[in-house]
């Protein structure tokens, strides 16, 4: 069995930012490839049902709104239908 390694708070606030950069530049190059202006990258807990936004990216000329970071941000879904779909990936 493979231990974690611990690391330090900072260490941690380090892994934590590079990994939403390069969320970020991923999806940068996804919506450049299929046209679209913004997109949000989310952890779903099906236990809570709520949705934490773990990355994003808007184009300069998305809309205002668009551009405004939910990276942090938890939303709680209330929809069964949508639940569902996510957790069996089936409508």
């Amino acid at each position: 069995m493979i231990k974690p390694e611990k690391v330090s708070g900072e260490e941690m606030v380090n892994i934590l930012k590079n990994t939403q950069t390069k969320l970020g530049e991923h999806l940068r190059q996804l919506l450049y490839a299929i046209d679209a202006t913004s997109a949000w990258i989310c952890y779903f807990d099906f236990t809570t049902n709520q949705a934490t936004v773990c990355g994003g990216y808007a184009r300069p000329e998305a809309n205002p709104l668009e551009q405004i970071s939910d990276v942090g941000e938890h939303f709680y879904e209330q929809s069964e239908d949508f639940v569902r779909w996510l957790d069996t990936n089936d409508p």
